[in-house]
């Protein structure tokens, strides 16, 4: 089971199974993959510090849980960085 993310900008919405941190330039990128045998990693997220990063991260990690309880699948919007 994976859980719905709509990207940050608004312009994706995947099924995603994995989640990363990505350091580019000082900014924390969450990347997420949507297939469990590709290492292909998709950009759903940006933040300008780890600990707004590992914030969403609990917020994702939180959301799963929940759609485990459910039947249903949980849609989760990435927020902006000035809303972590």
């Amino acid at each position: 089971m994976g859980i719905w993310i709509r990207s940050q900008n608004k312009m994706a919405l995947i099924n995603c199974k994995k989640f990363e941190i990505n350091v580019e330039n000082d900014c924390y990128e969450i990347l997420a993959n949507s297939n469990t045998t590709d290492e292909t990693y998709d950009y759903i997220g940006v933040y300008s510090s780890k600990e707004k990063a590992l914030k969403v991260l609990d917020m994702l990690e939180h959301s799963i849980v929940e759609a485990e309880d459910g039947l249903t699948y949980n849609m989760f919007q990435m927020p902006q960085d000035d809303e972590v």
